[in-house]
């Protein structure tokens, strides 16, 4: 068991760093393209890679950051989002993407595919079930763009984000 473990285990490093620096510079949008840049390229080293230990490391990296992009997409949505059910809503809407990408798991790693797995790579960079961090990327940046535009309106007293007076998005 402590063998399947490691890659968890790791995964407190770059949770912690993640956290860390999105607190210190109120940053998240670019950690969690960072991470998911991280996540597609252990998927590609464990998918594509020949070699045992460049498949290993993958599975490091890769895991890394899945678990640190679920941290850091949570504290995004929080940061961002005012009201109580507004944000519940969001909190659950994560957290069952993140469990959907967990079911999905067990209909596309399939034995006849031992050792590469190839479907289970493929899907797993690019499925909307795996919450796709190519999509992620993609949707991070809109919504930046979007709350740089609505903080400079709301600079310049043009407009009240999220019905409160002072409310800026962070992104």
């Amino acid at each position: 068991m402590l063998t399947t473990n490691k890659p968890y285990y790791y995964a407190v490093i770059p949770v912690l760093l993640s956290s860390l620096i999105g607190d210190k510079y109120r940053l998240r949008a670019p950690i969690i393209t960072f991470n998911s840049l991280c996540l597609i390229t252990g998927f590609a080293m464990l998918g594509f890679a020949d070699q045992v230990t460049v498949r290993y490391i993958g599975t490091f990296l890769a895991t890394g950051a899945y678990i640190s992009n679920w941290a850091a997409l949570n504290c995004y949505q929080a940061n961002n989002i005012t009201g109580q059910w507004k944000r519940v809503v969001s909190a659950a809407s994560i957290t069952a993407c993140n469990g959907l990408g967990g079911v999905a798991g067990a209909f596309i790693v399939r034995q006849k595919e031992a050792p590469r797995y190839m479907t289970a790579i493929w899907v797993s960079i690019g499925s909307i079930l795996n919450a796709s961090h190519l999509i992620i990327i993609a949707i991070i940046a809109a919504f930046t763009l979007y709350f740089l535009y609505a903080n400079k309106k709301q600079r310049k007293g043009e407009t009240v984000i999220e019905e409160t007076d002072g409310f800026r998005y962070t992104y």
